[in-house]
């Protein structure tokens, strides 16, 4: 079933799409009036047209697609998205965004009080969301508060290893392994935040990546 896909840049992109579909049509697109005589390759060209007017326009949405094709999760958010519990929201978000540089992702949502209760954030193409300890009724627990190492650790890549867990260790963080060159090629450090959430973050190297590789075989 097709469906509409409501664009803000309508207006702006039929001016290109409907110019292409006319010129074509004409058989004037590039004084080719053989495409009048084979439509099937005349609305490949026009396809063609159309794209390229978009893509000029800086965009890359399509005016009509099928409810299959259509995106299943909202353009800023990675595909696996961890969600972290804790013990305070604002302190949380102002504690990820001066280690670890991560980024407000929509609007933080707060109770009457003026309580962080939710919040996305974002780091290059990785997503996290937040939630304090009870937000929306929920038992769950931040790590620290639970007395007991978080079972799950966050793999995270990054540009310069070094340069980021020093700054991550002057905001705050504890450091579980320095900076190091990990026996599978990475250049890996792993940390630990105030709500007790492990953060390992590395540097891909390729050649010690491909020694290792070569190594084991």
């Amino acid at each position: 079933m097709n469906s509409s896909v409501v664009i803000p840049e309508l207006e702006a992109l039929a001016p290109g799409l409907i110019g292409g579909l006319e010129l074509l049509h004409r058989g004037s697109f590039l004084n080719r009036p053989e495409l009048d005589q084979d439509p099937r390759r005349r609305n490949a060209e026009c396809f063609t047209y159309g794209k390229r007017s978009i893509s000029s326009l800086g965009m890359t949405k399509i005016m009509t697609t099928t409810e299959d094709s259509m995106s299943y999760k909202p353009d800023n958010y990675a595909q696996l998205t961890p969600c972290l519990v804790v013990r305070d929201g604002a302190k949380a978000i102002d504690f990820y965004q001066k280690a670890f540089g991560l980024k407000v992702l929509d609007e933080v949502l707060k109770d009457e009080q003026g309580n962080v209760q939710y919040a996305s954030l974002k780091l290059g193409d990785s997503t996290v969301m937040i939630f304090p300890e009870g937000a929306f009724g929920s038992p769950s627990k931040a790590p620290v508060t639970l007395g007991a190492p978080s079972p799950v650790s966050l793999y995270v890549y990054i540009p310069d290893v070094d340069t980021f867990y020093k700054k991550a260790v002057d905001a705050g963080a504890q450091t579980i392994l320095a900076p190091h060159d990990a026996f599978w090629g990475d250049r890996f450090c792993k940390v630990i935040d105030p709500d007790g959430h492990e953060w390992g973050f590395a540097t891909f190297n390729e050649e010690a990546h491909t020694q290792h590789k070569q190594e084991k075989r």
